[in-house]
């Protein structure tokens, strides 16, 4: 199974949809997409572990924003794919 570098795995949701997949949600806010089988679990969408988010900043010209939170992360988002690039 790779590696998902996920903070907290602590489930807090769970739900299987109509293809047997089933969607996770952690207490550090990422959701992982597991396929039948749990077989090549990938990570949807992270977010900020804990408290609120203190900061948000957008790029001038490119389609990309910077967040910070009380979590103390610091995280580099992608707008147009809704994906964190760093």
């Amino acid at each position: 199974m790779p590696e998902l570098q996920i903070m907290c795995p602590k489930i807090r949701s769970i739900h299987e949809n109509v293809e047997k997949q089933l969607v996770v949600g952690t207490r550090s806010s990422d959701i992982i997409l597991f396929e039948e089988g749990g077989k090549n679990p990938r990570v949807l969408m992270r977010g900020h572990f804990s408290h609120e988010l203190s900061g948000l900043v957008t790029h001038p010209k490119l389609l990309e924003m910077v967040t910070c939170g009380e979590d103390c992360l610091l995280s580099k988002w992608d707008i147009e794919t809704k994906k964190q690039k760093f």
